[in-house]
């Protein structure tokens, strides 16, 4: 093999190698929309949901808000389990509150909660997602029956 035949290989190499970058930058942007798509859809999705069908949510707080979230996105939109962020999204963008939602108050408080939430990694590797457990769907029922009790009793419903 000649020289000059040697230095179009190498050329030709750098140019391939060029070109895998360039369609690696692709696939790691392709991949940032899906994550963003799929956690939009679920986001979308709650918009649509009606609340007058629930009317005790807006005096639910903290962990109980959160559980209910999880168990609509299953019950409603067969979404097994939701990411912090998607929580505190839904929170600000459906229940418009602000106040004790971010992600990082959603994260620590299901963390805590290791007996009413099954944390699991998401299946893109990255974070992770919470799951409802039956014992946290007992509690959640009490929870809003309390509320459900104490909304009839303030407005005689």
């Amino acid at each position: 093999m000649s020289t000059q035949e040697i230095r179009n290989l190498i050329k030709r190499v750098e140019d391939l190698e060029k070109r895998v970058e360039k369609i690696e930058k692709l696939l790691k942007m392709r991949k940032e929309i899906v994550k963003e798509v799929i956690a939009g859809d679920i986001i979308n999705r709650f918009q649509t949901l009606d609340l007058s069908q629930y009317p005790y949510v807006h005096e639910l707080k903290g962990l109980p808000l959160f559980l209910w979230i999880i168990k609509i996105a299953r019950d409603k939109f067969n979404v097994d389990g939701l990411s912090p962020p998607e929580i505190a999204k839904i929170c600000k963008e459906k229940l418009r509150r602000s106040h004790g939602v971010s992600r990082m108050r959603v994260s620590n408080v299901l963390r805590d909660a290791k007996y009413y939430v099954d944390r699991v990694p998401r299946k893109d590797g990255k974070g992770y997602i919470d799951r409802i457990m039956m014992e946290s769907e007992k509690s959640l029922e009490k929870e809003i029956g309390r509320v459900k009790r104490d909304l009839e009793e303030k407005f005689g419903e």
